[in-house]
């Protein structure tokens, strides 16, 4: 949606939580998001 973004990784998900988020692009060691991040949290 747009107030959060999750993707999933090796062991887990990486949930980013804010406003107007679009992810833009995953790439193997970067992930590009546009918006107003209010935090990043990895689930394990």
């Amino acid at each position: 949606t747009d107030s959060n973004v999750r993707v999933a990784v090796a062991r887990g998900e990486i949930v980013i939580a804010g406003e107007k988020l679009v992810l833009r692009s995953i790439l193997h060691d970067e992930i590009i998001v546009d918006g107003t991040i209010n935090s990043v949290s990895y689930i394990g």
